[in-house]
């Protein structure tokens, strides 16, 4: 089962009753996850106990848990390059997050929101807006945000808005997200006559996501691949502006739906703040010097509901955390394995994948594989598809590449005729 970091305190106490019986299941897990990062899922595994935090403290959100794994999805830079210098000798390394506690009030307002079936305007003078009910608490200000609301599993309204550089109109962010994609909601499910009380009723059954943008940084890099290798995907965002013109950008959530990669994403963004299409195909150095366009870095938070009866839990890459306490069972480790492994399989069929991807997938999937009941069928396919695709004159110029190749071949169990 998948379970939201923060719910962790709320767990089981750490089952004492750890017998050699989960060992294997608990080892392939481990290898499945670690061939994961080679695809499209991103995903975290907490492999340490987490103590309760004190009453009224935010869990942390810039790292997993003591004892994760941090899984990337593709194209994630290697965490130990070099972070690129940025405008005025800032660094990416520097750049904040937004806090939890500011991701977490930014969630409950716009959920107020959307449950009222809008925003309702506040009596101060700087345009802001309130929370609805007695409270009528103040919205946080926020850089920029996205605010997606889903019916089951369709997106239904979507809204992206970006504050001025000045942030003047910050305090305003979240109230216009709200607004764009309750409307985009109502025209979609195609609700007549939209009201107050109509749109509340619809927003009710709405889950909602909220991503929000921590502050902007100007980064001046030359090509798109040193952007690449500056950018690690799902944490950050990319925000283009060119005087005189509202700034766009791409939040982490969007490039990972996408299965974008930095370059991609300001290709995407680049004709929408120049008005030329053509511009597109220029190199940053050229933008910034000849177009004027400023790039901009930041890191994001996202909280969102899995159901809308369901709280906001804190997502890290576009997932949950799956705390090792919450797979207490050998059956429970065995279903979680076999959502892992058939995930793996499917990927890496569809998936024309380098070398290393496709023998360390097969070495999860043999070993995933011979643990389910029945025949080796994840094994079969793995193996066949590391012969097709793996030539053996590649294996040979790889240390590293032969020894995983090798275990796979090894510990593959082919079935009886």
């Amino acid at each position: 089962m998948l379970t939201s970091r923060y719910d962790a305190p709320h767990a089981q106490p750490e089952n004492s009753r750890t017998s050699k019986r989960w060992a294997a299941p608990r080892r392939c897990a481990r290898t499945v996850a670690i061939a994961i990062a080679l695809g499209s899922a991103p995903l975290i595994v907490s492999a340490a106990p987490q103590t309760k935090p004190p009453a009224g403290a935010m869990p942390p959100a810039t790292a997993p848990a003591p004892g994760g794994i941090l899984l990337p999805g593709p194209g994630t830079s290697s965490p130990s390059r070099a972070p690129a210098p940025g405008a005025g000798g800032t660094t990416v390394s520097s750049l904040a997050p937004p806090s939890a506690a500011l991701a977490m009030d930014a969630f409950t307002v716009v959920r107020s929101w959307v449950n009222a079936g809008g925003v309702k305007p506040a009596a101060g003078t700087d345009g802001s807006a309130v929370v609805p009910g007695p409270a009528a608490k103040v919205p946080p200000r926020v850089h920029g945000a996205i605010v997606e609301l889903r019916l089951g599993p369709r997106v239904v309204g979507r809204a992206e808005v970006i504050s001025e550089l000045d942030q003047s109109d910050s305090a305003t962010t979240l109230a216009r997200a709200t607004e764009q994609a309750l409307r985009q909601a109502a025209r979609t499910i195609r609700l007549e006559d939209p009201d107050d009380a109509k749109l509340g009723a619809l927003g009710q059954t709405l889950a909602l996501s909220v991503e929000i943008a921590g502050p902007l940084t100007p980064l001046e890099i030359d090509t798109g691949a040193d952007l690449d290798a500056t950018l690690s995907p799902g944490v950050m965002g990319i925000a283009l502006s060119v005087p005189g013109a509202p700034a766009r950008a791409m939040f982490p959530s969007r490039m990972l739906a996408q299965g974008e990669r930095a370059p991609q994403a300001m290709l995407t963004l680049t004709p929408l703040v120049t008005g030329d299409p053509a511009s597109a195909l220029l190199e940053p150095r050229t933008l910034r010097q000849e177009r004027k366009v400023t790039l901009y870095l930041f890191r994001a938070l996202h909280v969102a509901q899995p159901r809308a009866d369901l709280p906001g839990v804190f997502l890290h890459r576009g997932q949950r955390l799956i705390d090792q306490r919450d797979l207490d069972s050998r059956a429970e480790l065995l279903e979680f394995l076999a959502r892992a492994g058939e995930w793996l399989n499917t990927h890496a069929s569809a998936t024309n994948s380098t070398a290393s991807s496709e023998a360390l997938a097969a070495l999860a999937l043999v070993r995933a594989g011979s643990l389910m009941p029945g025949p080796n069928r994840w094994g079969t396919d793995a193996i066949a598809r590391l012969v097709q695709r793996v030539p053996a004159r590649e294996v040979g110029r790889s240390a590293s590449l032969a020894a995983i190749t090798r275990m796979a071949l090894l510990d593959y169990r082919p079935p009886k005729p």
